[in-house]
């Protein structure tokens, strides 16, 4: 991908150039316009593994365009006449090869459950059957590697990791590869009795995740009686518990109850219920911790709120006992217009579901009030309304060119990331215009680079219109850290845009032998980045004075880009790097908010004890691994350059 320029619709004559992020500029290394310098461009290896990773993500757009519900098996697709066998061939054979290397086996934890290879169905052909069981031994061998990895638990929940000053003993730790055992085994690419095998380990981090996936498992009736029987009988005292657990779950109800709290006949009883709640949130927060939690918290805890009341005025809308009357004369900007807006948007989803005229139907009823909310001053209720038309746009209630019309250009979630930029031209307009004239300012000049990396929510395509645009400025070498606070003084006021104002990071370098090098300070705060933000370096776009944006590719990119041997508290630096880009690409607010904003749920599971492996999360999502895989496949990566 060459840079692209990216054009303002206000003011196409004044065209702002935007240099896309590092890791999408790999694709297009024969550009004329390539921010990389010739040992990157002309490198077979950087070439070999930017060639198998551009097939296979051809193979898979091709798949999900011919399957576009992600909950369909892929050998059903087949034989249905669908999709054609030759494409999932084709899939198998290069997704063989690629677990075939060194930084894969972490693809295998996102990697679409639909995809896999499913033993319990008939067999097609034997190029199908040759292929299929590469892949499945390549995919297996891969996630028994990870077997041995302990994952951040909140990673894959909530994001919640709490400040180092609040927690005992560190952030609780999960083998997030065990919870897909039940996957695992429903396709047939583990047995029960190897399951059962594992448990045998002294890895308590381990034996516990193994143990939430055999509930889970017991749920889907994958395990037999006999297995159970012969647990119980166990010496291990951990296993015998486990079968205990085992047998009291099957004698409770199929389908555990879940309280549905109060019923509600009328929506001034809902207001009430829903200030009240507001109100509780805020006097029920801790008083020892930061500002900066307390307003996470806050807003998290406001979005749940918002959620549960959305859900009650949902109920009312099914029952008929809401009128458009009453949702039209709610007070403008106040909680319960957004709960009213969340309430429409899972009648009009859940009505399309069951019939798709009368879900349209049920939208064009509401559209004017809908529009005349869009066109609020509020930036929260604004964005409820946004998402509420993206959601619509996946389930074609709402056409791009509807969204268009409204100003709302659909966001690429999986790339690529600067076309995301065309959502927020007048702010890239001021943006690039600020970064590029450091140059003219005489005082910034002497500490920053002209040159400047948009990163976060905005960028990546889920950040609301509420949401900051935050912004990476390059500290030049040799200056001292004592003139920080000065330094921060002059850039808050050159950067001056309000969605900009207090979300500027920098990079403080330093010049080395091999060019120039990320300095990591002992103390470190959130605007104070580090070496290992290979997330924002690689995954950022860049924008201001061009000389100096390929200088700093060729100068402080590219040497991370070199075979290294260098470790961090054991582990080697590349996988702290990739780690990186994968918790800040596949996880963060992507798989916690970001994807559900956009899209409805597809597939999942359902069962009484999914709580056990967190099966809340979006994470098991059939849509939002697919936009994760092809994430992993184009934005987790530091190609090495193999002289």
């Amino acid at each position: 991908m060459g840079p692209e320029r990216l054009h303002s619709k206000q003011e196409a004559h004044s065209a702002v150039r935007v240099t896309p992020p590092a890791v999408e500029s790999f694709f297009h290394l024969d550009s004329p316009e390539s921010p990389w310098p010739e040992e990157v461009r002309e490198s077979e290896s950087v070439e070999s593994e930017i060639k198998l990773r551009s097939e296979i993500l051809g193979n898979l757009e091709q798949i999900f365009h011919e399957v576009p519900n992600a909950a369909t098996d892929i050998q059903a697709a087949i034989e249905s006449g669908e999709l054609g066998e030759e494409n999932v061939v084709s899939l198998y054979e290069k997704m063989g090869e690629f677990f075939k290397k060194e930084d894969s086996s972490r693809l295998t934890l996102y990697f679409p459950f639909e995809l896999l290879p499913n033993q319990d169905r008939q067999p097609l052909s034997p190029k199908y059957q040759r292929a299929s069981k590469d892949f499945a031994n390549a995919y297996m061998s891969r996630w028994y590697e990870l077997l041995g990895t302990r994952d951040v638990r909140a990673n894959f929940v909530d994001g919640d990791v709490q400040e180092l000053e609040h927690r005992e003993n560190g952030p609780s730790r999960v083998v997030k590869a065990a919870h897909l055992i039940p996957k695992l085994v429903e396709r047939k690419l583990l047995s029960a009795e190897e399951v059962l095998a594992m448990l045998d380990t002294d890895d308590d981090v381990l034996r516990t995740s193994i143990a939430d996936a055999v509930l889970v498992l017991n749920d889907m009736e994958l395990l037999a009686k006999r297995d159970v029987e012969s647990m119980s009988q166990s010496k291990d005292m951990f296993v015998a518990e486990l079968a205990g657990l085992l047998a009291r779950s099957k004698q409770s109800t199929v389908e555990k109850e879940e309280a549905t709290g109060a019923t509600f006949t009328n929506f001034a009883d809902i207001e009430s219920a829903l200030e009240r709640d507001m109100r509780d949130a805020e006097n029920g927060l801790p008083t020892d911790i930061s500002s900066e939690r307390r307003a996470w918290l806050l807003k998290e805890a406001r979005k749940n709120i918002i959620h549960i009341y959305g859900e009650k005025v949902a109920v009312l809308l099914s029952r008929d006992m809401l009128t458009s009357k009453e949702l039209e004369a709610l007070p403008e900007g106040g909680d319960m217009q957004e709960a009213a807006v969340a309430g429409l948007q899972q009648t009009i989803e859940m009505t399309f579901d069951t019939n798709e005229a009368e879900g349209k139907a049920l939208f064009l009823r509401y559209q004017s009030m809908l529009d005349g909310l869009w066109k609020s001053d509020g930036h929260v209720l604004k964005d409820s309304v946004e998402a509420l038309y993206l959601r619509l746009h996946t389930i074609g209630i709402v056409s791009e060119d509807e969204l268009r019309e409204r100003g709302i250009i659909p966001p690429e979630l999986a790339g690529p990331f600067a076309k995301n930029l065309e959502r927020m031209p007048s702010e890239l307009k001021e943006i690039s215009k600020a970064a590029t004239g450091i140059e003219s300012n005489a005082e910034l000049s002497k500490y920053l680079y002209p040159a400047s990396l948009i990163f976060g929510s905005r960028l990546k395509g889920y950040g609301g219109t509420d949401a900051d645009i935050d912004l990476a400025l390059f500290v030049r070498p040799g200056t001292d850290l004592s003139e920080r606070e000065h330094i921060q003084s002059l850039a808050k006021k050159h950067f001056a845009h309000e969605k900009v104002e207090g979300s500027l990071v920098e990079f403080w370098l330093k010049d080395t032998d091999t060019g120039l090098e990320v300095i990591d300070f002992d103390a470190t705060d959130s605007h104070l980045s580090d070496s290992s933000w290979t997330h924002v370096l690689f995954g950022g776009a860049w924008t201001g004075k061009q000389e100096d944006i390929k200088m700093l590719h060729e100068q402080l990119l590219a040497p991370y880009l070199q075979p290294t041997e260098k470790t961090v508290n054991g582990r080697p630096i590349r996988e702290v790097w990739l780690e990186e880009m994968e918790r800040d690409f596949l996880q963060y607010r992507l798989m916690h908010k970001g994807y559900a904003r956009t899209h409805r749920p597809q597939g999942g599971a359902a069962t009484p004890n999914l709580e056990a492996i967190d099966g809340n999360s979006t994470f098991w999502d059939s849509g939002y691994r697919r936009v994760a895989t092809k994430l992993f496949l184009s934005r987790v990566l530091l190609p090495e350059v193999v002289k």
